[in-house]
């Protein structure tokens, strides 16, 4: 593989924090040209050290819920393809899941589809984002909050909408209204009312091992949410992702690392405000 050297280190940090800013702006803050940026940024994805684009969405506001589900058993499986299935992880003894649904019909499909396999499963409501994606440095920029409720929107056209966009962030507005059929001007307007309320940001998601890292997932239920909150903030910085759940875990955590004692510092740091804890380690 070609070395990953300081300018991709760069152009990462800067498309954590927003992965739709301009060629333009990247090549000013790095002090290249465009189509530097634009090679780099090309190799980037064909390395699959951006594995993919992310639009950060406020669910809730399209009448979605987020659902994390962890299946553990043995076996390896075919995941199928359902609407809602946002991302999930392959890790030794099971898998995990995001789901995204408004009616729990395809929630409960993946559920009967794992247990009919010999998978136990376990169920969590994704209530809150605390941390989102924070790596390299950087983390990711959330647009000014908005304090409209629900958005009335067609939740498959939003599905078909979010899911192409996220092909690639980078692609003109022009392109993307070509591949959904529908006119250009109103697709602008769409995206930008969007933005003022149903979408937080955008970033991307990267393969840490190619660049070093391990991924470590922390499953917690908690003592006391203050204390367990206060110790978080000692290691803020070494987390890559947190988000509050509803149901047997408490917390998700997600950390990239190099070395084991990283990973175990974390862990020691929280122990005494944790009554269960379950680690995934992805190699």
């Amino acid at each position: 593989m070609k070395k990953i050297d300081k300018f991709d280190v760069e152009i990462l940090r800067i498309l954590i924090l927003n992965s739709r800013i301009p060629l333009s702006e990247i090549a000013k803050r790095i002090r290249r040209s465009k189509s530097f940026v634009k090679y780099r940024i090309d190799r980037l994805e064909k390395l699959n050290v951006i594995v993919r684009y992310v639009v950060a969405v406020k669910w809730n506001k399209v009448g979605f819920h987020a659902f994390r589900i962890l299946a553990k058993g043995v076996d390896k499986i075919r995941v199928p393809k359902i609407l809602g299935l946002r991302w999930y992880n392959e890790f030794y003894g099971g898998y995990e899941f995001l789901m995204l649904s408004y009616d729990m019909r395809n929630v409960q499909y993946l559920i009967n589809y794992l247990r009919e396999r010999g998978f136990e499963t376990d169920i969590m409501i994704r209530s809150k984002v605390l941390i989102p994606f924070n790596f390299l440095g950087s983390m990711v920029e959330i647009f000014p909050s908005c304090n409209s409720g629900k958005v009335s929107v067609d939740r498959k056209w939003f599905w078909n909408f979010l899911t192409t966009f996220e092909k690639n962030l980078r692609q003109p507005v022009i392109k993307l209204a070509g591949k959904l059929n529908t006119d250009y001007h109103k697709l602008r307007e769409t995206i930008k009312n969007f933005e003022k309320s149903v979408i937080r940001g955008y970033s991307i998601m990267i393969n840490p091992k190619l660049l070093g890292y391990k991924k470590g997932i922390i499953y917690v239920s908690v003592k006391r949410n203050m204390e367990f909150l206060k110790a978080i903030s000692k290691v803020k910085s070494k987390i890559n992702y947190l988000e509050k759940l509803v149901g047997k875990y408490d917390y998700r955590l997600e950390i990239y690392y190099k070395h084991e004692w990283f990973l175990k510092n974390v862990v020691n740091t929280l122990e005494d405000t944790i009554r269960e804890i379950f680690v995934i380690k992805i190699e």
